[in-house]
């Protein structure tokens, strides 16, 4: 799978530096600002043995600002930011020690942890847009680049069962946690994809595009508490259809 994602990648990054615009586009600005929403469904692949997922599939949706610098005829660099949150579904392995609330003796046990987390990013997306076909007021553009994403945020409803001494099956169900140790501070991605834009009139004009993004760093941090051994890991990879409007 990374073999074809990073074929897709040159190859679109090719495209990018070869394709020879049909038309230049007319009144082109050197800065434009604008807005955009993007929505489309994720997938959390967890590498490590022992985690495990019921529901890998979320749809997520963002908000932020878009601006973009022309660089040369057709060719923009585009930035901007946004807030996302990205849901993760899983269980792992887990060790937990317990106190009695009247004896204060520990006791603890390993067993499950399943885990419903919310993890919240600032994004800064970088990338290159070519306008490669222009027809009067439609555009298709080719677009390639890298984001970075900063956590802000880090909740998690848990649940954990296991099996006592007495053999008998235990569970503390759902209690709240903060997980912000447990989430890496920084994100990377990159993405590419097309997009098509409309002028309404020269200073005003309306775009979509459609991004694949494939998460290149691990958004989870630390080891696991059963097995130390085990490194926490998981790794996001997103469709998303961005609509917006630029100035």
């Amino acid at each position: 799978m990374n073999r074809l994602l990073f074929t897709v990648l040159l190859l679109l990054g090719l495209l990018l530096m070869t394709v020879r615009a049909g038309a230049q586009i007319d009144n082109e600005k050197l800065f434009r600002v604008g807005a955009e929403v993007s929505l489309g469904p994720s997938l959390i692949s967890y590498p490590t043995e022992g985690y495990e997922s019921e529901q890998q599939y979320h749809f997520g949706l963002s908000f932020g600002f878009v601006s973009d610098f022309l660089i040369s005829d057709n060719v923009y660099i585009t930035t901007g930011f946004d807030f996302k949150k990205l849901k993760l579904d899983y269980s792992m392995p887990h060790f937990q020690e317990f106190t009695d609330s009247v004896t204060t003796l520990k006791s603890s046990y390993t067993g499950t942890l399943t885990r419903s987390a919310s993890i919240g990013y600032f994004e800064i997306p970088v990338s290159l847009k070519y306008f490669a076909f222009n027809k009067d007021k439609f555009h298709l553009s080719l677009q390639l680049g890298f984001e970075l994403g900063f956590n802000y945020s880090a909740k998690a409803n848990d649940s954990f069962e296991y099996i006592d001494e007495n053999g008998k099956y235990c569970l503390v169900d759902s209690y709240d946690v903060k997980i912000q140790n447990e989430v890496a501070g920084v994100k990377a991605s990159v993405f590419a994809g097309v997009g098509f834009e409309y002028e309404i009139n020269k200073s005003l004009a309306l775009f979509s595009s459609f991004l694949i993004n494939v998460g290149t760093t691990n958004i989870l941090s630390g080891t696991n508490t059963a097995y130390p051994t085990y490194l926490n890991k998981a790794y996001p990879y997103s469709l998303e259809f961005l609509v917006g409007v630029l100035l």
